[in-house]
């Protein structure tokens, strides 16, 4: 079970491991948030077929673009994409 850290807690332990300084992420924090966003982005897209993912893109893209100008601000923090 994760446990809930107060967010200066969560900064020093960034910052500890070598992620975090005073200006933000330091290069290794940025290679591994990029190297996080691959994998993720490998894994997401591997449980589908290509028809599968095309199927699924078709169904989600009209209720998303519906969505996104109220729902999800531009930009915003997760760096989710127009649809």
């Amino acid at each position: 079970m994760l446990r809930r850290h107060p967010r200066g807690s969560a900064r020093r332990s960034l910052a500890g491991r070598g992620l975090l300084d005073r200006d933000g992420l330091t290069g290794e924090g940025r290679r591994l948030r990029a190297h996080i966003e691959r994998r993720t982005d490998a894994l997401a897209t591997y449980a589908l077929s290509h028809a599968e993912f095309a199927e699924l893109d078709a169904l989600l893209r009209p209720p998303a673009r519906a969505l996104v100008p109220s729902a999800v601000p531009q930009p915003n923090p997760v760096g989710v994409p127009r649809p």
